[in-house]
């Protein structure tokens, strides 16, 4: 729909830390790599390891444009 911010992601990394999960999401076509915490328990019931694609929406209030600074890619 327009005005939305919708993009498929491929999980890259999958990181747990006792309560937590980091998944690190790369976007199928052009953007930056995607770094996502979820909760232990919502993790396993919505089965988020043996998922490898996921789609993903950002609400255009949460996006912030920040200049980059020499040396960074």
């Amino acid at each position: 729909a327009p005005g939305r911010n919708l993009l498929a992601a491929h999980v890259t990394a999958d990181d747990a830390y006792g309560s937590s999960h980091t998944l690190v999401l790369s976007p199928d076509g052009a953007g930056p790599e995607i770094e996502c915490e979820i909760a232990a328990r919502p993790y396993e019931v919505l089965g988020v390891g043996h998922r490898s694609l996921f789609n993903i929406e950002i609400d255009p209030a949460d996006i912030h444009v920040v200049a980059r600074q020499d040396g960074d890619r």
